[in-house]
Parts: C-alpha cells; structure tokens; sequence
C-alpha cells in the first residue's frame, strides 16, 4: 500500500480508478497502482496517523450478496461456458469479473 502526500493528484485519482481486468494500472516509479480498495478500502489508520481527529465514512452502495459458492477449488473456464450455454443444466454459481469488481469497489 502506498500513501501519496505529493505530486500530481490527476494521477492518483486515475490509479484510483483501475480496476484489474477492466482498466489498467497506472506504472509509477516501477510500482503499478490500482484501486486502494483491493488493500484498504477505507484507510482509517492512514487518515488518524496524519492528524485527522475524526473519520466519517458512508456506504452508499453496499449490497451484501452472502449466498452461498461452493464450485470447487478450480474451475475449468470450458465447462463454466458450457454449464452457462446449456439450456438442460444448472448454471454454477461462480461470481462473474463485473461482480467481483464491483463488491471489491
């Protein structure tokens, strides 16, 4: 995790916003950053050691999909899109990248 506290804000907030899979990361330094919120999606810690006496934090967009995945401890892309074209099978539930992405934001 990187703290940034100088140089050009347009770039953290584009590194803010890739998101693996869909956006690349931003290369600084030989570091690719990505989203924070793969590592700390609300850095508390981070915000109270600079001198923030309070923190405030809303989720605005939280949806806690807790059903149950149990496919395995692999799965085979070929069958996936098999299952999912087979108008006679159960579709498994494995998350899609769109999903995974959006509960990571």
């Amino acid at each position: 995790m990187d703290v940034h506290t100088s140089g050009y804000a347009w770039r953290y907030v584009r590194a803010s916003m890739s998101l693996a899979g869909l956006l690349p990361p931003l290369c600084d330094e030989g570091d690719m950053l990505v989203d924070g919120g793969y590592v700390d999606n609300l850095p508390v810690s981070v915000m109270l050691a600079q001198g923030a006496a309070s923190v405030f934090a809303v989720d605005v967009g939280s949806v806690d999909d807790t059903s149950p995945r149990n496919y395995g401890e692999s799965v085979s892309g070929w069958w996936l899109l098999i299952q999912r074209w087979n108008p006679f099978g159960k579709a498994p539930n494995v998350p899609s990248i769109t999903e995974i992405q959006a509960r990571l934001t």
